[in-house]
């Protein structure tokens, strides 16, 4: 274990989601990382954890409150904030640990990040976020750190995930700020919003060419009163109702960042509609793959030959053209079919 695996602090937020977090659990336990886990629920979580492992019960803390409560908690060099059905790669993660003793100046490294899910009895899987595999950020300027990361070949380009990148503690601790601030809005897009803003804002970022997240795709998202997702990010940033809270976000990073208001604005409605241009363009390609396959998607599930159809993880991992070591792929491949493993063992 190299000494900075040991500094890595890992934020989880969780709400209500019992077994899937459990089943984390069971593989956190087996990691180098600190885990602090907030989770909001009625009952406290009866389980076993490792010394490395944190667990605060948190029953009516809504998201913010949680990010407030863990910034006391945390020390050590390094934080990243992870979903309670996600699953880090240790050998993405040592590599972007490495990046920052390259560079005093890094505040923030990413990696590529692959989604797995199930299609049908089939464990497989796509790269996530691809526009940001090759996305450094090395200006000295803010000011022109935050024009190039939303602006940046927009026409194809519109960032995502920075929120989940991994950050120097220091770095971590100011997001989580801005995200308590946000006590009263009940948009979810609204932390990852902060995490878009902060990260150019923070400093310098860099991005390895390994999976360092795996995201889980197989579960559906929370959806609660106050995490409403029904209304997207465009809607809800758009809605004259919700401009107090707009308003306030645009002076909490206004404040946090020195930087005019104006400014934050500007950049903000033009990331917005450049990140609703974008997702229409891919819910419309979506929409038609659903109705071509829906009638015939069960029956075609076992063939290989078909186009359109979802490869099993090995060949959906080796057969990309993105280049990534073997020992890295090796590592996600097995993680993924663990995800899985009781419907794994039967397809695979």
């Amino acid at each position: 274990m190299q000494k900075n695996e040991s500094e890595l602090q890992v934020v989880v937020l969780s709400r209500n989601r019992e077994l899937l977090l459990k089943r984390s659990i069971e593989n956190w336990n087996l990691l180098p990382y600190r885990f602090h886990i907030y989770h909001n629920s009625a009952r406290r979580l009866e389980l076993r954890v490792e010394s490395n492992i944190t667990y605060f019960h948190c029953p009516n803390l809504n998201f913010s409150e949680r990010a407030e409560l863990a910034i006391g908690n945390l020390n050590g060099d390094f934080a990243i904030l992870l979903a309670d059905d996600d699953r880090l790669v240790r050998t993405g993660i040592s590599s972007a640990l490495k990046v920052f003793n390259s560079d005093d100046e890094l505040q923030s490294v990413g990696g590529k990040v692959f989604g797995t899910y199930l299609y049908g009895r089939r464990v497989t899987g796509s790269y996530a976020y691809a526009e940001m595999y090759k996305h450094a950020n090395s200006s000295d300027d803010l000011i022109e750190r935050v024009k190039y990361h939303f602006n940046y070949n927009s026409e194809y380009f519109v960032p995502r995930g920075s929120l989940y990148r991994i950050y120097r503690i220091e770095s971590f601790k100011r997001i989580l700020r801005l995200i308590s601030k946000m006590k009263s809005v009940t948009t979810p897009y609204i932390h990852e919003l902060i995490g878009e803003f902060s990260n150019p804002c923070l400093g310098k970022t860099a991005t390895i060419d390994e999976i360092y997240w795996i995201r889980n795709w197989e579960n559906e998202m929370s959806q609660f009163p106050d995490w409403d997702r029904r209304s997207n990010l465009y809607n809800w940033w758009k809605n004259p109702k919700n401009r107090s809270q707009v308003d306030d976000l645009i002076m909490a990073l206004s404040e946090e960042f020195m930087i005019e208001q104006e400014f934050v604005r500007s950049q903000l409605d033009f990331y917005i509609d450049s990140r609703m241009e974008m997702d229409t363009k891919g819910n419309v390609q979506r929409s038609k793959y659903r109705i071509l396959t829906q009638n015939i998607k069960e029956r075609l599930s076992c063939l290989n030959f078909m186009p359109g159809i979802p490869k099993e993880i090995e060949a959906a991992l080796k057969g990309n053209l993105i280049p990534n070591s073997k020992e890295n792929v090796e590592e996600v491949l097995a993680i993924s079919k663990s995800m899985f493993d009781s419907v794994s063992r039967q397809a695979l």
